[in-house]
């Protein structure tokens, strides 16, 4: 297992209204926005834990990471809960250096929820609003992150580079609002600097011992103090963020002051751009741990470094010798890669997944279906929406790139995964500039889902470069023409009959499946989806990866095959009161019954084709660690496809 350099555990009672979209901010915030998949995230795991009073918690493993944070919402729910209480105190007891406690108060006496929790340096609000106070938690959980990572006794001090011709003013400014509104300290030169002491020796000493904050003016790159301290930061990779403070215009712009986030200046956006900054400090240590961990485990990796490849990279290495580097996520886009390339062909640079996955462009023209759905006990397993979106979407990004194409077989529900396939293909396509014609993800419906599409709906499909493919109704269909509501027996079975023809010809077309979550109840097939595109799958002799540690029914099907003992899939599913009555039913209307005794033995019998051991899989029925699953399913599907 990959142990992370940090992990981080957001906590919060069930039936606090806001507690899940919190805990997507928090999610957005530090692992990465999945809404913009394609954009640069820190990739922190964000777990979660939840319930309400009486119920089971999951317990918080730390042995996952190296480091753990543990962010608890106290709303006045929670504050009266003693399961909840008993739970927090149960944490603060385990508190040490690598494991931290960040209580954020939402209501009166929130920190008096344990009898220990006073004592923890808490996050207090001028509010109770988490919205409107967002960007004081957005620092102050930065602020707290990064510490815990270096050196939590320490304050993180900010270098206000700027020009003193055009831009001391707002140099001050920034300053004032530093000391008075945060707590991080900040190197102002006018008035930071010793007395008695070498100005160079000062300057260097206090770049190298902080992050850099560049107030890029009109005549910044005509200082030549203010040049060296970029240069200083860039040879000693000091995390720097550019502000824009251009009135005019610059007369040439200073090279080595790119590859690093650039924010706008705008009226004293302070917050937003000490936010950025401190987030950029956080990546960047965050992916020197990772990196570095990575490098001891595997080999063949002979170095790393902390933001995305460029030519001032170079200097760091023996470009005469052949040597993998590793850079953090996400990959380049081809276009900058072959820059590097035709620069030193010796050094490769590689992100994460790309190098425990061992991927080497076998991918191509291979066709890679999911089998995914959101599952009933995700919550109880610590785990969110949030996440099973984002690793089908990680996992999208890199089948992409090394030239594979997306299968789904899904419906037009708003927020479901089709909607999410389809806005994924759009983004991808855009960054990678190819034929509008190329199609990245196929979307197989059943009928009479699709009688509702219309030709709007079907337009927007090709736009975002979508191939919809239209399964005809099955042949006990009277017409086809009407669309048919799936209730009472004889509906629901021409219903069944419907989606099993869509998942027997999507699995023609593909070479592999991937499946995870799933509905075990109040489906509308024979069996539960997930289920049945895996016995079809197996039944065609296709590799099948099962991400178990989300729940749902790919979790059953994983602890089958595991134990070789029975999970009542029948009785989960009988939770939907009608279906007992459905198979009674179908049974007696089909010669290809419903047989779930059969299922079992079919289950337990299966053996994987999918270029991963015994252990692999075993440790993909488990783990939620998103980079340790798209490391495993794409190192199978390269070894399979090749």
């Amino acid at each position: 297992m990959i142990q992370m350099p940090l992990a981080t555990y957001v906590l919060y009672h069930s039936e606090f209204s806001d507690g899940e979209c919190i805990f997507n901010m928090i999610y957005q915030l530090l692992c990465r926005d999945i809404e913009k998949p394609l954009t640069d995230g820190i990739d922190i795991p964000v777990y979660l834990r939840t319930g309400k009073e009486n119920d089971h918690i999951f317990e918080i493993d730390f042995s996952q990471s190296q480091k753990t944070a543990i962010i608890v919402l106290i709303d006045e729910k929670m504050f009266c809960s003693q399961t909840w209480r008993t739970y927090i105190e149960g944490l603060i007891s385990q508190l040490s250096d690598s494991v931290k406690m960040y209580c954020i108060g939402l209501c009166d006496y929130a920190f008096e929820i344990t009898s220990n929790s006073e004592k923890i340096q808490s996050i207090k609000l001028d509010s109770y609003s988490f919205v409107d106070n967002w960007d004081k938690i957005q620092i102050r959980l930065l602020d707290s992150l990064y510490r815990l990572l270096t050196n939590p006794e320490e304050k993180i001090s900010l270098f206000i580079s700027h020009a003193k011709k055009d831009s001391k003013d707002l140099a001050k400014q920034l300053r004032d609002y530093i000391r008075s509104n945060t707590k991080l300290d900040s190197f102002f030169d006018e008035n930071d600097i010793l007395d008695g002491n070498v100005f160079a020796k000062q300057i260097e000493h206090n770049v190298t011992n902080a992050l850099l904050l560049v107030l890029k003016s009109d005549l910044y790159a005509d200082r030549e103090w203010c040049r060296n301290e970029v240069l200083i930061a860039k040879r000693h990779s000091i995390p720097t963020v550019i502000v824009n403070c251009v009135k005019e215009r610059v007369k040439r712009t200073f090279p080595y002051m790119g590859n690093c986030p650039m924010i706008q200046y705008k009226d004293t956006n302070w917050p937003s751009i000490i936010i950025l900054l401190l987030r950029a400090a956080l990546n960047q240590v965050y992916q020197k741990k990772l990196l570095s961990t990575l490098k001891n485990k595997y080999k063949g990796i002979t170095g790393y470094i902390e933001q995305a490849p460029e030519l001032f990279s170079f200097l760091q290495f023996d470009n005469s010798i052949s040597q993998n580097i590793l850079y953090p996520e996400p990959p380049l886009g081809k276009e900058e890669m072959a820059v590097l390339l035709d620069y030193n062909s010796n050094i490769h640079f590689l992100t994460p997944t790309e190098a425990v996955a061992k991927v080497h462009n076998k991918l191509k023209g291979g066709k890679i279906a999911f089998s995914i759905s959101d599952c009933e006990d995700i919550h109880e397993r610590g785990c969110s929406k949030s996440m099973l979106k984002d690793i089908v979407l990680e996992l999208s990004r890199y089948i992409l790139k090394e030239g594979g194409l997306l299968f789904y077989g899904g419906d037009l529900r708003k927020g479901g995964y089709t909607e999410a396939f389809e806005d994924f293909s759009y983004q991808y396509g855009e960054q990678e500039k190819a034929d509008r014609q190329m199609m990245y993800f196929t979307n197989y419906f059943a009928w009479p889902i699709y009688l509702s599409m219309s030709e709007s709906i079907k337009m927007e499909f090709i736009h975002k470069r979508v191939n919809i493919q239209l399964v005809k109704a099955p042949d006990n269909c009277t017409d086809s023409t009407i669309f048919l509501p799936p209730v009472g027996n004889d509906n629901l079975s021409i219903w069944a009959d419907s989606l099993t023809k869509m998942r027997y010809e999507m699995e023609k077309s593909v070479d592999a499946r991937i499946i995870l979550g799933g509905q075990v109840s109040g489906f509308k097939g024979k069996y539960a989806g997930i289920l049945e595109e895996f016995l079809i799958a197996a039944q065609a002799g296709h590799p099948i990866y099962l991400i178990g540690g989300f729940g749902g029914m790919a979790k059953c099907i994983s602890e089958i095959i595991e134990t070789k003992s029975n999970v009542d899939l029948l009785q989960k599913a009988e939770i939907n009161p009608n279906y007992k009555s459905f198979i009674e039913f179908y049974n007696t209307t089909h010669e290809d019954k419903i047989n779930y005794d059969s299922i079992y033995e079919t289950i337990k019998q299966y053996k994987f084709n999918n270029g991963l051991t015994k252990d692999e899989n075993i440790e993909l029925f488990h783990t939620t660690n998103i980079l340790e699953i798209v490391s495993l399913i794409l190192k199978g599907l390269n070894t399979i496809l090749a």
